[in-house]
């Protein structure tokens, strides 16, 4: 097990060959296994687990099914059995739904409102309130290897946080010097703190009229005082104009 772990999590290719080698001498009581192991997965499928690889691909730490097998392990825990009816399974599914929900929920507002203490400093002046909690903490841990590792590329490890996580890495913090973290340098995942659909969010701000309003703010500082007051009694005018046609309308609607 220790002989195939090394190879899984071997982070540099040109290493990977020598631990494959080792792997096979010590499994070699076994040749049916070794057989399986290379021709199965070493030989066809080692750039989609081995570290040397999956490190320079954005997984968020998703290189394993435990999470779907824990949801898979909750549901099944929660329906207990496959005697009820349909009613009974969606109500026990909802539930479970929003209680994930929630805990989703309490996660964005400790991200919002809570900072640790080890967060108070400029380095992450532009990164709280803005950023989760579990992105600094990645940060920290990089950060901490900055006073050993500085600039070197070689000594950060291939820049693997960054290409896992798209957060800085060792070598870019060193880079920022004693000034904050900017907040572009965090990929817009890290700063999704609200469980909204980010399309209605988009949608909401393509349907704002805040762009004309500044248009017409612009314009009436530029106008003399006559424009301005002939602005003025157009929107007085308006104005009187909405009023009495909803108070017709209510007008009606009572006597209806």
């Amino acid at each position: 097990m220790q002989a195939c772990g090394s190879v899984v999590n071997c982070d540099i290719v040109e290493a990977i060959e020598d631990r494959v080698n080792v792997f096979q001498v010590v499994c070699s009581s076994w040749p049916i296994f070794v057989n399986y192991v290379m021709g199965t997965w070493l030989r066809l499928h080692k750039e989609k687990f081995v570290m040397a690889w999956t490190y320079k691909v954005m997984h968020l730490e998703n290189t394993t099914s435990n999470r779907v097998e824990e949801a898979h392990w909750s549901l099944k825990r929660i329906l207990q059995n496959s005697l009820r009816d349909l009613c009974f399974y969606w109500d026990s599914i909802n539930k479970m739904i929003i209680l994930q929900h929630n805990a989703m929920k309490a996660s964005f507002q400790k991200s919002l409102h809570v900072v640790g203490h080890q967060f108070k400093v400029t380095t992450y002046k532009k990164l709280l309130y803005f950023v989760s909690k579990y992105a600094l903490n990645l940060t920290v841990e990089e950060l901490d290897r900055v006073k050993y590792v500085g600039f070197d590329k070689n000594r950060c490890g291939g820049c693997s946080l960054t290409c896992t996580h798209n957060l800085p890495c060792t070598c870019q913090l060193a880079s920022f010097g004693v000034g904050s973290v900017p907040l572009k340098s965090v990929h817009v995942i890290w700063s999704q703190l609200s469980s909204e659909d980010i399309a209605i969010q988009q949608c909401s701000s393509e349907l704002s009229i805040e762009k004309e309003f500044e248009v017409i703010a612009k314009r009436f500082k530029e106008l003399d005082v006559a424009g301005k007051v002939n602005i003025n009694c157009k929107r007085l005018s308006f104005q009187r104009r909405h009023l009495s046609t909803r108070y017709m309308i209510r007008s009606k609607q009572n006597v209806l």
